[in-house]
């Protein structure tokens, strides 16, 4: 672990900054290591990743060589995906090219949501991620469960519940059409662009009009768990906003986390019931 901090301080002065929002950020720390730095990342989730990593030999994920503490603040040292996030090209890519990155995330997500949950150690905690084991649901802010979650019933009621606002009609008339025979998956949480690393290539291995994209690496898995089969698909569309870029996001989405257009209509109206 020294060698790793004896980097970071060389680093500290020189930082190759490789994404940063408000007092988050990641730093490549050598071509092989990068830290993420930051008061609200969560490191309770980490068991939960390598336990997905390690039981889907297709999956590309960051390894997690180490975590340090200082106060609040979490430097977690991990290695360093090549490539860059696929939110900087998709723009320049065509239709093809989209293609087959969807079909290489559909090799890691198939694998991803045939997984059981690894045991937890607190009765009744079913669903969601972390130590304890807990549901988050990320939105303007994470809110995280303060019990255990074991049904549909009690998930839908943590989606629709705040005790700081009132219970109004059109809040029951909302949780009304959440439904209860939903199959728990083990679930990424935040499949956007900006979490999917890519290199794209000059070699044309199959066309030469068309250049050849590779998806080297997943990110960000701090809000991953076991949640509802529709958790993934209304999520990796939850932060794709009208003129973003990102309009046809959701035709390439792989095909085995489904196509949920209910259940993201009614997440839309939480969305704004949340704020």
């Amino acid at each position: 672990m020294w060698y790793l901090m004896e980097a970071y301080w060389e680093k500290a002065f020189l930082p190759d900054v490789l994404w940063a929002l408000g007092s988050t950020a990641v730093l490549g720390l050598s071509e092989e290591i990068v830290m993420k730095a930051g008061c609200g990342i969560d490191t309770d989730r980490i068991p939960m990743m390598n336990y997905i990593k390690t039981r889907v030999p297709r999956l590309r994920a960051p390894h997690i060589h180490g975590v340090l503490q200082d106060g609040r603040r979490n430097f977690v040292f991990m290695s360093r995906i090549k490539g860059e996030p696929l939110d900087r090209v998709w723009k320049t890519l065509d239709n093809t090219q989209k293609e087959s990155i969807k079909e290489q995330l559909e090799t890691m997500f198939s694998g991803i949501r045939s997984l059981a949950p690894p045991p937890s150690d607190e009765p009744h905690a079913l669903l969601g991620g972390g130590i304890p084991r807990r549901c988050r649901d990320a939105r303007r802010h994470v809110r995280v469960a303060e019990l255990p979650i074991e049904s549909m019933a009690e998930f839908n009621l943590f989606l629709t519940t705040d005790p700081n606002r009132t219970e109004t009609g059109r809040l029951k008339m909302t949780r009304s059409f959440l439904s209860t025979d939903h199959k728990f998956v083990m679930t990424h949480g935040d499949l956007h662009p900006r979490n999917i690393m890519v290199i794209a290539s000059k070699t044309l291995p199959r066309d030469v009009f068309t250049p050849w994209v590779k998806v080297t690496g997943l990110l960000d898995w701090e809000i991953c768990g076991y949640y509802p089969d529709y958790w993934e698909y209304v999520k990796a569309l939850h932060t794709i906003h009208p003129g973003d870029g990102f309009d046809d996001w959701w035709n390439y989405l792989p095909a085995s986390i489904g196509v949920w257009p209910k259940e993201y209509s009614v997440d839309e109206l939480i969305s704004r019931w949340r704020g």
